[in-house]
């Protein structure tokens, strides 16, 4: 498999990790906010719900498990589809792992392909990454991406998928609002469907009606492909729902978010049903989702599971 290849599976499993960058500045025990949060306590909490780190306050028995299905439509090209089944783990307690995931890659261009990604409690440590090569039966480290590149050829850029540090950003608090619209999904004809695509969701308008925050951010880093965003954040779980990039005062990519709610006493316990992104230059669109009886914990293991071996072990 060349470097391109390898980049491009890298990019691929960035939607499916839980935890983030090295040396965030977002502890797992962050504590729910009292009173009104500010712009910059606000973005701390969306990159805590963002990275499930609701999931380090739960057994091994519900850490979570799923099939992800992610489409892509380009104008004037064929939809392209990838399935990836996932493997959390955020049980550890041994003072050098934060948390774990294992991704099999089903259906797509990487089929029988494997990553065990592992992020450590040590935050001046990047995260790493270990990819079965099924053509090689081999396994492989990778270095990390860069925050702008693009995921799989998608909408998202690898900030956008991994959420950027809450330290990349200068963010300013616009205040509240009324979430007034549902969150999109992907259209498709019949013609442009597989069995994994016609599965996918419908709009959602759950959350229209709800409460928002209002921030504005502006990235500190160079090479970002937009001059500020804006993020509309549920008052209550922190879920962002939408997120719009703007480069000047012209709207050039939207984000959207069906956050749904894992029942939780903490109300932060949300996982996401769907992301859909549409890039206004391009025409682009781009659907993640988790397929309606994919979602599971993974019981009946330890944390033996997350290793090479069973990487090794996936085709078989």
């Amino acid at each position: 498999m060349n470097s391109k290849r390898l980049k491009q599976l890298l990019l691929l499993t960035m939607l499916f990790s839980l935890s983030g960058w090295a040396q965030t500045t977002v502890p797992v025990t962050l504590a729910y906010p009292q009173g009104e949060p500010t712009a910059n306590e606000l973005i701390h909490q969306v990159y805590y719900v963002n990275h499930l780190y609701t999931f380090h306050r739960l057994p091994l028995e519900q850490q979570m498990a799923g099939m992800n299905v992610i489409v892509k439509k380009e104008v004037g090209k064929k939809p392209r589809t990838i399935v990836a089944e996932r493997h959390l783990n955020a049980t550890y307690n041994n003072g050098r792992i934060k948390s774990r995931e294992l991704v099999y890659f089903h259906y797509g261009a990487s089929r029988g392909t494997g990553m065990l990604i592992t992020d450590h409690v040590d935050e001046q440590r990047s995260i790493g990454y270990r990819v079965w090569l099924p053509s090689l039966r081999k396994v492989r480290a990778m270095p990390t991406s860069a925050l702008e590149d693009l995921w799989g050829g998608s909408d998202f850029t690898f900030a956008d998928v991994r959420l950027r540090r809450p330290t990349d950003e200068w963010h300013q608090l616009l205040g509240t609002v009324t979430f007034d619209r549902c969150i999109r999904t992907l259209l498709l004809s019949d013609d442009e469907t597989n069995r994994w695509s016609k599965q996918r969701p419908q709009k959602s308008c759950a959350h229209t009606g709800k409460r928002v925050y209002v921030v504005k951010s502006y990235p500190k880093y160079k090479r970002a492909n937009y001059d500020y965003r804006i993020s509309y954040i549920d008052t209550e779980n922190f879920g962002d729902y939408l997120v719009a990039f703007y480069q000047g005062d012209r709207l050039v990519k939207e984000i959207e978010k069906d956050w749904q709610s894992m029942g939780t006493p903490d109300p932060r316990g949300v996982y996401w049903n769907h992301w859909y992104a549409k890039n206004y230059q391009t025409g682009h669109q781009s659907l993640v989702f988790i397929l309606r009886n994919g979602m599971r914990y993974s019981a009946d293991g330890d944390n033996r599971f997350w290793s090479d071996r069973t990487m090794r072990r996936f085709n078989r």
